[in-house]
This record gives structure tokens, C-alpha cells and sequence, in this order.
């Protein structure tokens, strides 16, 4: 999936600090934050622990379904033992306002899946991992 927005199309991203779903509640369900002046973030919006669509909840989210909560920044915080959100790559153009190539979510993020604890994982670190 291919995703490019103009974060000025969503109030919400204005101040840093802001989140947002962007995905127009089509296909997987996205969410951005707005990490810094000219920095964002994107998330999928999937529970990694049983596959349900989390709710942004103040100022961050929250899995209606088990209770699982996640800071802005996607790392799990409490709730259902769980992992961190998955991480979508983002390229900004801070001249247009566009955020783009967000990469294609993994088959864990739109379907039921077990991945390990990965709380103590790097944020670099992805589910599943790569092939090979």
C-alpha cells in the first residue's frame, strides 16, 4: 500500500505532538504523529496482538478490545502484553507538506498474528522480520 498525504489536510497534525488517521477508513487503517518541526511518524493502526484497529486516545492509542495502550511513538505502555505498533517508513517534504512512500504494511498488520515480545526490541527492529 501506498499511502501520500498532505499532513495540512489534517488539522490534527499541526501542533507537534498531534495524531491523526490518514488512511481515509480505507484499506489498512493508518495513523501519523507528528514527532517534530518538520518530522512525522506512521503507524499502523492494527493491535499486534489480536488484530483489532486501535482508537487514538488522548495522546496516544488504546485497543478496544483488550485494553492495550500505546504512546504517540507507537511503543506499547500497558494494558494486554503486546508489541510496539508497526513502524511504516515515511519520506516528508517539509516544501509542500507531503508525507510519502509509506511502505506496504506486513501480512501481521491486517491479519490475527502472535509476534514475539518485542518491547525490548530495537524501534528499528520490524515484524515479522525479514526473509532469509
Amino acid at each position: 500500500m501506498a499511502l501520500a498525504i498532505n499532513v495540512n489536510d489534517f488539522a490534527a497534525l499541526t501542533p507537534v505532538g498531534g495524531i491523526a488517521r490518514v488512511d481515509g477508513n480505507s484499506g489498512p487503517p493508518v495513523a501519523v504523529y507528528h514527532s517534530g518541526v518538520d518530522t512525522y511518524e506512521a503507524f499502523s493502526m492494527t493491535c499486534p496482538h489480536a488484530g483489532t484497529t486501535v482508537n487514538i486516545q488522548g495522546s496516544g492509542f488504546r485497543c478496544p478490545n483488550h485494553g492495550a495502550t500505546f504512546a504517540a511513538t507507537g511503543v506499547w505502555t500497558g494494558g494486554q502484553k503486546t508489541s510496539n505498533l508497526y513502524v511504516l517508513t515515511t519520506v516528508y517534504d517539509p516544501a509542500t507538506g507531503i508525507l510519502d512512500k509509506l511502505e506496504s504494511l506486513p501480512p501481521s498488520a491486517v491479519t490475527v498474528a502472535s509476534p514475539p515480545d518485542q518491547r525490548s526490541m530495537p524501534r528499528s527492529a520490524s515484524w515479522p522480520p525479514p526473509p532469509g
